[in-house]
């Protein structure tokens, strides 16, 4: 029988030192590494601060200056240089139904109703020039029309303060600007609205829909006063869309409520409209819809349509007692399309926008844009400027 030895093994002196010393090296430096690291990282984060990027399904809102529009135009809104109209070109014009418009530059406006009142308060109105945003009338703004320029509408959405409600409609501007075609020219209008949130969705959501109804009456408003000459064209996201139906309705003197346009003739101006991610009934320009009288005011009407779009699935709920389908998310039902062929169109951009309520994958996307933008900026009233000759202009055909 063997017996097992089971004294502990003697550690040479020579191999003991090295191996307590790095027991004692590792026992005092790591604690004191992540102290030293701990005391860096507080001093960083004193000096600068961490940049969040935006989610990579999500583009970034644009970067305008809050300035109050003290930042000269030039610097906010650049352009390319517009082709020179002479005199000899301008008295070669000659008048007829709907004259070729003309003008030497762009021309932005800014109103503003979100001012506590009646349903027919006086507007605080902007333009800009000199480099800046100046304060105007509205009789100043009927008065810019009277050259026949385009005039195309931006109305914005929900949950829009008045600073972000200039920042939108200048980047619309400038995606409209960048990918208009040759020589057309335009006169380009914000019409910021109250529609910050309020309260609960369930109860201030329904309070938004009804005060975009309130909106278009205001709009129409405004049209009604323009000259007759004066074609206009209407963009609107989301409840903005709203408005847009409700003005198309008030212009083809129809009423809601006890909301009517006095004097109304309908069919007196040309009229187009494009509907983005549009939060109204999708009935309402069938005959039994809320804007029955849209179709009578209006020549082409485009809704952009988005099967994914969450909130425009919810859009549901929004009246419960209706259950009532978005228009941008099934596009327009009960539309008698035989009677006007072609007056309206319909987009599926679902594969395009997805899954999101986000105004910025509209504005942003170049093939929704491009398709678009000759639409509401009447591109076939303009000749080319390669094609300009010294012969007079003739009538412009609406369609």
């Amino acid at each position: 029988m063997t017996m097992r030895n089971t004294r502990p093994i003697a550690i040479p002196n020579s191999r003991r030192q090295p191996t307590a010393a790095l027991a004692w090296h590792l026992t005092l430096g790591l604690p004191l590494a992540a102290l030293l690291l701990s005391f860096g990282s507080i001093a960083a984060a004193g000096t600068s601060l961490p940049t969040l990027a935006a989610p990579h399904d999500e583009l970034p809102p644009p970067t305008v200056q809050q300035d109050d529009g003290q930042k000269p135009l030039a610097d906010r809104l650049p352009g390319p240089p517009l082709p020179e109209i002479t005199n000899k070109a301008a008295e070669e014009i000659q008048a007829g139904n709907r004259p070729q418009p003309l003008a030497l530059r762009d021309d932005i406006w800014l109103i503003e109703t979100r001012t506590p009142s009646t349903i027919q308060p006086a507007p605080q109105v902007y333009r800009y020039e000199r480099g800046g945003r100046c304060a105007a009338s509205l009789s100043e703004f009927l008065a810019a029309n009277e050259d026949g320029l385009p005039l195309c509408i931006w109305i914005h959405g929900y949950q829009v303060c008045p600073e972000f409600a200039e920042r939108m409609g200048l980047a619309v501007y400038e995606q409209l600007r960048q990918l208009r075609p040759c020589g057309t020219h335009f006169r380009f209008l914000i019409w910021s609205w109250p529609s910050q949130k309020d309260g609960s969705y369930r109860v201030d959501a329904p309070r938004k829909a009804r005060q975009s109804d309130v909106e278009g009456f205001k709009l129409a408003q405004v049209i009604q006063k323009l000259p007759p000459q004066v074609p206009v064209s209407l963009m609107g996201f989301s409840f903005g869309a709203r408005a847009v139906g409700a003005t198309l309705h008030f212009l083809g003197c129809g009423r809601i409520a006890n909301m009517a346009l006095p004097d109304c003739e309908p069919a007196s101006r040309p009229v187009r409209a494009v509907l983005l991610a549009g939060a109204l009934d999708h009935d309402a320009f069938s005959p039994k819809g809320l804007n029955n009288h849209a179709a009578q005011a209006v020549n082409r009407v485009c809704v952009l349509v988005n099967r994914r779009d969450p909130v425009l699935i919810a859009y549901r709920h929004l009246e419960t007692f209706r259950g009532q389908l978005a228009m941008g998310h099934t596009g327009p039902v009960g539309v008698a399309e035989d009677q006007c062929p072609g007056q309206f169109s319909v987009r599926d951009v679902s594969a395009t926008i997805g899954f999101s309520h986000n105004w910025t994958r509209y504005i942003y996307s170049p093939e929704i844009m491009q398709s678009i933008a000759p639409l509401v900026l009447y591109a076939d009233w303009f000749k080319p400027v390669c094609q300009e000759t010294s012969q007079p202009l003739a009538p412009a055909v609406v369609h």
